[in-house]
């Protein structure tokens, strides 16, 4: 999908993604209305600023194809309230390459895709709004510190498949 293609369509509240999409440009839906987006497996790559300032948009599914990020891709998109990502990216990335001021505060749920075989180090690092975590079937690997601070963290499901869950991955995670 070219830069800018959606950007600013305010009234575009949905859209089904053909399966041939391997990459998203920089602002493709950039302050566009969307409420949820399913990004098709096979997209290889989210660039800069893609689905930022989308103050409409609840929730997302980005499949664990995707393994390069641009720049804070949903920047300004303070109202998800559901993401379902990649386990190898941490979630803070997501919003801004340096701190949590730009992340949605009403994420409350954080389902890793399926497909995942680990969750990267912090990655919910002192995030503590989120409150339930899904990890696959499949997932092997918990990484040092994935849930270090993680206070609001209520529930989360450990598949049989985890043979290793890493030091201080649930570390000052009190809600658990």
């Amino acid at each position: 999908i070219s830069s800018y293609m959606f950007s600013n369509t305010k009234s575009l509240k949905q859209i089904d993604l053909p399966a041939t999409i391997e990459e998203i440009r920089d602002y493709a839906f950039y302050e566009s209305g969307l409420e949820k987006i399913v990004i098709p497996d096979g997209v290889k790559k989210i660039n800069a600023y893609a689905f930022g300032r989308n103050t409409s948009l609840k929730e997302i599914h980005i499949p664990n194809s995707v393994t390069t990020f641009g720049d804070s891709i949903l920047r300004y998109s303070i109202n998800v309230e559901e993401i379902t990502m990649p386990g190898h990216v941490r979630l803070v990335t997501l919003f801004s390459s340096t701190s949590a001021t730009y992340m949605s505060k009403k994420i409350t749920k954080v389902n890793v895709a399926t497909g995942s075989t680990y969750v990267i180090a912090e990655f919910l690092y002192e995030i503590t709004h989120v409150r339930e975590v899904v990890l696959p079937e499949g997932l092997v690997n918990i990484r040092g510190s994935a849930f270090y601070g993680a206070t609001g963290l209520t529930t989360i499901n450990i598949p049989a498949s985890v043979e290793t869950i890493e030091s201080s991955a649930f570390y000052n995670a009190t809600g658990l």
